[in-house]
């Protein structure tokens, strides 16, 4: 009967409430992007297993016209990758990431480290609304998400729910270049499946051994939220690169830096090796004066090269440890060297 009353008050645009009837839960809804922070969560990832963790841009950024707070990486356990995704302090799953609001759109700035078969579970979302009810949003491999680094210079399959997913960050180093791959993070964007309720807490888990997904933000946002202006664009060149190559001579362009990312002037670049594209033997020797010095914004440009190669490179300077870079492509945009 109480329950019949406050339907019935309710119904008639009465605000009486009776006693054992509580009032409707008021849903707050951000009015653009608001981020999410994982401070609290975040771990080792799969940058630092390549020995580049300065590779993933930090701090408030915007990554294919959504803001992200970046503090890090939330690395799931996985054993996609021996010693990233199955380093036996990765978790399962996190729980209890705050956040205290309702929202029509969740965005997540993430991957997954290593392969399984097309259209398998690799990682689930689960919201926890106020009220104590949950939902659970599924990602497929080879949906939204693939393997972190893709195939640099031949052709890998389209996702197959590109109206959810786009490839919102690609990087590159000497690890991935070294197998011919280039890295990258997806934008994948999920519907809320109660917008009408307030979300208390997101909680992230894997769902396969041999992969391990990891998440490097996490967005609430209504669906009519405007895109933002990327502080983080795509290259210039293309990922995967699939351009014809005639062997046209070309320079190796680049920077080198520090660790914490000041210039080098004085550094020497030399390409010592060449091999062909899709290859991991390390390639034929080439000549000795293959080489260039850093400039005062420690960038160089090395002697034109074929551009149906990829070329090994050393970097030395005095008080520095030498830096070797496994996979340069003339055509692509200038890489990134740092020095210890």
């Amino acid at each position: 009967m109480k329950r019949r009353l406050c339907q019935l008050c309710l119904a008639a645009g009465v605000l009486i409430f009776v006693s054992g009837c509580k009032p409707p839960e008021k849903v707050v809804l951000p009015q653009t992007f608001q981020t999410v922070s994982l401070a609290a969560f975040t771990n080792f990832s799969a940058f630092d297993d390549i020995q580049a963790p300065w590779l993933l841009p930090k701090g408030q950024q915007v990554f294919d016209g959504v803001p992200f707070q970046v503090d890090g990486v939330i690395q799931l356990s996985g054993s996609g990758r021996p010693g990233n995704s199955g380093h036996p302090d990765a978790p399962d799953g996190v729980t209890n990431i705050i956040v205290n609001s309702g929202f029509e759109v969740l965005h997540l700035l993430m991957a997954v480290d290593g392969s399984t078969d097309e259209g398998a579970d690799v990682a689930q979302i689960k919201l926890v609304y106020m009220d104590g009810s949950q939902s659970t949003l599924s990602l497929k491999y080879g949906d939204q998400i693939r393997n972190w680094t893709g195939p640099w210079h031949r052709s890998e399959k389209p996702l197959h729910d590109t109206n959810a997913t786009s490839v919102a960050w690609i990087g590159q180093a000497s690890d991935p270049a070294s197998v011919d791959r280039y890295a990258r993070l997806y934008h994948v964007m999920l519907k809320n499946p109660r917008p009408d309720k307030n979300v208390s807490t997101i909680s992230l888990s894997k769902v396969v051994d041999n992969v391990g997904p990891f998440f490097a933000g996490i967005t609430i946002a209504p669906a009519s939220a405007e895109r933002e202006e990327n502080t983080v664009d795509l290259p210039a060149s293309p990922y995967p690169d699939l351009r014809r190559r005639t062997g046209e001579p070309t320079a190796i362009k680049g920077v080198v830096k520090t660790l914490d990312g000041a210039p080098l002037a004085g550094a020497k670049v030399q390409a010592v090796s060449a091999r062909k594209f899709n290859s991991r033997t390390i390639g034929d020797d080439l000549p000795d004066n293959i080489t260039a010095t850093t400039d005062a914004k420690g960038q160089f440009s090395l002697p034109p090269l074929p551009d149906n190669r990829l070329y090994a490179l050393t970097v030395s300077m005095d008080g520095m440890q030498s830096q070797d870079y496994y996979g340069a492509d003339p055509k692509s945009d200038p890489i990134e060297i740092r020095l210890q």
